[in-house]
């Protein structure tokens, strides 16, 4: 194992967590990836708490109609550039 994988198991940062365990609904993580997880997780509660309500998010919306889906991604395809410049400066405040 490389020493950048051992680091990033050892040192995952909420911020590195929250990116994997984001990453982790639309491909499959890495084995360091996923053990740098579960190391975080097993000292941070919040992070923790975010990632049990990603999932249900998902599983939520995996659970809608295939109609209502389409719908709601183009629905987020047509926000106006500015809509979607204040959303992006509203999360990035909130980091």
């Amino acid at each position: 194992m490389s020493l950048s994988k051992i680091l990033l198991i050892l040192n995952c940062s909420c911020e590195q967590s929250s990116r994997l365990v984001s990453e982790s609904l639309d491909r499959e993580l890495t084995a360091s990836e996923r053990w740098a997880v579960r190391m975080h997780h097993l000292v941070c509660g919040p992070c923790r708490k975010v990632a049990k309500q990603l999932r249900r998010i998902r599983a939520a919306l995996s659970a809608l109609p295939q109609d209502v889906r389409t719908a709601m991604s183009q629905d987020a395809a047509s926000l106006s550039p500015s809509a979607k410049q204040r959303i992006a400066d509203s999360m990035r405040d909130t980091q």
